[in-house]
């Protein structure tokens, strides 16, 4: 069975979808919404409901990944608010996870090399809008990422205020488990995704410099 965790921050009402959906799909036995802002609260009957904006305010997008040893599962989807995913994905990223508990699968696949960040060539990072992997990969990639070993892009990360976690986390993976993470197909829906971490002023100049300077190696 898998837990889902819901990153939910200033968009609360894609929850009354999003949410719904969720609870229908037959192998997601767990969901817990983390509501990461104090002001944008929608507590859903059925789910476990976190107050995380505490935690929020210090480890911003981390935050999810500091949240996956609360699932009850060993398999764990993370999806964020403003993206519906269909059964058929969630099923083609069941089914890499099955096949292999030390995979890392999901649906956007983005360019992050020493050229920097686009959306055309070797897609060899996934976003983690909606991914999917085991509760041990995720709680591993996370651990070292907060190592002396990584501190750089950790603390680089927090300086942007959560933009570039999810590169971090693919190069970690990658260091780590010495495999690229799996690009699935399957259908998804777009929700509400305006106030997102994309409109922000200097999102895509942060990760091609990203990309460029610091996981060019």
């Amino acid at each position: 069975m898998i837990s889902a965790i819901v990153s939910s921050y200033n968009r609360p009402h894609n929850l009354d979808e999003l949410i719904p959906f969720l609870k229908s799909y037959v192998f997601i036995s767990e969901i817990i919404i983390l509501h990461g802002h104090e002001k944008y609260v929608n507590h859903i009957d059925g789910c476990r409901n976190i107050n995380n904006w505490e935690v929020n305010k210090k480890l911003y997008t981390f935050s999810r990944l500091d949240a996956v040893p609360l699932a009850k599962n060993d398999i764990v989807l993370l999806n964020d608010d403003d993206t519906l995913p269909s059964k058929e994905l969630l099923n083609n990223m069941l089914d890499v996870a099955q096949k292999d508990p030390f995979s890392f699968s999901g649906t956007f696949g983005r360019v992050c090399n020493g050229d920097g960040y686009g959306f055309i060539g070797d897609l060899n990072t996934v976003l983690l809008n909606t991914v999917m992997s085991s509760k041990d990969v995720f709680s591993n990639i996370f651990y070292e990422m907060k190592t002396a070993k990584y501190k750089t892009l950790f603390d680089k990360v927090i300086a942007q205020e959560g933009n570039c976690e999810d590169l971090f986390f693919n190069k970690v993976y990658v260091d780590v488990y010495q495999k690229k993470p799996i690009i699935v197909k399957g259908d998804f829906k777009n929700l509400d995704n305006t106030k997102g971490f994309h409109n922000k002023p200097k999102h895509y100049e942060q990760r091609d410099e990203f990309c460029r300077c610091f996981l060019n190696d």
